[in-house]
């Protein structure tokens, strides 16, 4: 009677899914291709909704990693619309507009031409819906469960935990297509993040991109060991974050900004050993630290000094330590001690007005 992922008693979408049979031109005319004005839309990550079941998982040779085969799994993949605004869509001739776009009966006409009827009365597209266009096939899926404790790992920002699901997912796909010696395109591979009421788990899972499955992911179990060693391998690169080297490509661009090796490394050596990502050292805080020593200066918040190994924000009237740790890590692990500003290296470094404000208000204790 609840979900068992949020708990709720209920649980509805207020948009439908339409499987759509087809797509046809506006008005069903075809137009010059200078003349077109286009405003894209992508299909989301693919999703599934299996809720996990006990007898399901079995533990693995690595400490937080429990893994599951699961033949005959439905897969949906949904486009919600630009700006994940749905589409318009006429029930009775299936003419669609993207968002808010309002389905006007004078500009939008039926998407298709009758063979042998030229004129006749036009659509007013008097009944419409909101929906989001989609597909589900079945297929054959492997789910790798990260166990996370929210005591330790930083689950409420979300910030370093959606960064390391997306780039570990991607690094195992192209790992797992180099160790079963097949075509990249040939397996997918996606993450799900279920929180608990004392746990949250991260699932990393698999699946054969032919519908009913082509017997690829079933593969990925029996050769976990050699999947995970080459995954090692494709983040053990000499880049920043990603690059082409590693984990970029082409049919990941959407998203790249969400890419990076070490948090994927990361969460791999969590779910292995039950590590936690080490303590910054004091020199690379001190480099990290430099965009917001512009901003406290110019701002005449206060000064900034590199002392003994320690960053200190001091003005006339205060003084503070400041601390830059993993963004891993979670504020209960961390234990903020008094006239000490502790900020995380990612908001620094991906958002420098949040972590800006954030600066300032531990600096005046609000």
């Amino acid at each position: 009677g609840r979900c068992s992922f949020c708990q709720k008693a209920k649980v509805k979408s207020e948009v439908r899914m339409l499987k759509p049979w087809g797509f046809a031109p506006v008005n069903g005319e075809s137009i010059k291709e200078s003349e077109a004005e286009s405003e894209q839309s992508y299909a989301e990550e693919p999703c599934y909704s299996t809720t996990p079941e006990r007898d399901d998982m079995y533990q693995t040779e690595y400490k937080n990693i429990r893994i599951a085969k699961r033949p005959s799994e439905t897969i949906i993949i949904l486009n919600k619309g630009p700006e994940k605004k749905a589409f318009n869509v006429c029930k009775d001739c299936g003419a669609a507009v993207a968002g808010d776009e309002f389905l006007s009966a004078d500009k939008i006409l039926r998407p298709y031409k009758h063979p042998y009827v030229k004129t006749g009365p036009r659509c007013r597209h008097q009944s419409t819906e909101k929906v989001y266009l989609g597909h589900y096939f079945l297929t054959d899926m492997v789910v790798l469960e990260f166990s996370i404790d929210p005591n330790l790992i930083d689950v409420q920002s979300k910030m370093w935990l959606k960064q390391a699901a997306v780039s570990l997912s991607e690094a195992f796909a192209l790992a797992i297509s180099k160790t079963l010696d097949i075509e990249f395109n040939d397996i997918r591979a996606g993450y799900r993040i279920r929180y608990g009421v004392n746990n949250v788990w991260v699932d990393i899972y698999f699946y054969d991109s032919l519908s009913s499955g082509a017997g690829y992911s079933s593969g990925v179990s029996n050769r976990l060991k050699e999947i995970i060693v080459e995954v090692k391998k494709r983040l053990d690169c000499d880049c920043d974050i990603a690059c082409r080297n590693c984990l970029k490509h082409y049919w990941n661009q959407r998203v790249e900004t969400l890419l990076d090796r070490k948090a994927a490394m990361q969460l791999l050596l969590w779910g292995e050993r039950g590590e936690l990502a080490p303590a910054i050292p004091s020199e690379q805080q001190w480099v990290i630290f430099q965009p917001l020593k512009k901003l406290v200066e110019l701002d005449g918040i206060a000064n900034s000094r590199f002392i003994n190994d320690d960053i200190v924000l001091f003005n006339e009237t205060a003084k503070k330590k400041v601390i830059i740790y993993p963004s891993m890590w979670s504020c209960d692990y961390i234990k903020i001690k008094r006239d000490t500003i502790a900020l995380p290296d990612k908001l620094i470094q991906s958002a420098l007005p949040k972590a800006y404000e954030e600066l300032k208000k531990q600096w005046y204790g609000n």
